[in-house]
């Protein structure tokens, strides 16, 4: 089936100089070399809100793919989810951007990595958002520590709105807390 969380690439392999025959091309699976291109994209853009595709992403070990000159069809592959290593001008570069997915909220690749990294720092960083004390002493504290974290995110146009305030809404307050907080402070 079709999953927002798998990215998908035409070709999977290519030719690159053998390190041991000096002269001949070996085949290789390319997802390590992709995946080494989205990192330096992330660390580049400071996040996972650009998309790592196009010309500024090249593949430099690749000399030949096994499609050879052919020109794929982007009007197929682009709509399955599928990126494509393609030549232009003179390089090989990843281009595409979709997922291999029927969720329409996540058609694109960079959406899906930058909600999964968001998922991640919060999760990692922000637990003790988890067990603090839910009370009105609190709650502005808990309101500027992701403002803290969001704020960047905006300014790098990684959360998109004319301020900061239309981009991120922030809410913690009494309406917020569980049942179980509100039935504990009748006790």
């Amino acid at each position: 089936g079709k999953s927002a969380f798998e990215k998908g690439i035409f070709p999977s392999f290519a030719s690159v100089p053998d390190p041991i025959k000096a002269g001949l091309l070996k085949d290789i699976p390319i997802t390590g070399m992709v995946h080494g291109r989205e990192a330096l994209t992330a660390r580049n853009f400071d996040g996972y809100h650009k998309v790592a595709a196009g010309t500024d992403v090249t593949l430099p070990r690749i000399r030949k793919l096994p499609t050879g000159d052919r020109l794929l069809n982007g009007e197929i592959l682009n709509p399955a989810g599928l990126q494509q290593v393609k030549k232009k001008n003179g390089n090989f570069i990843v281009w595409g951007a979709k997922l291999p997915t029927d969720d329409t909220s996540f058609t694109f690749c960079q959406h899906r990595e930058l909600l999964s990294y968001y998922e991640h720092v919060l999760s990692e960083s922000f637990d003790f958002i988890l067990f603090a004390i839910n009370d009105k002493e609190e709650q502005p504290g808990l309101i500027t520590a992701l403002q803290s974290f969001f704020l960047p995110e905006w300014r790098k146009r990684a959360l998109r709105g004319d301020s900061f305030e239309e981009a991120v809404s922030i809410k913690i307050d009494d309406e917020n807390r569980s049942r179980a907080k509100k039935i504990s402070n009748h006790i």
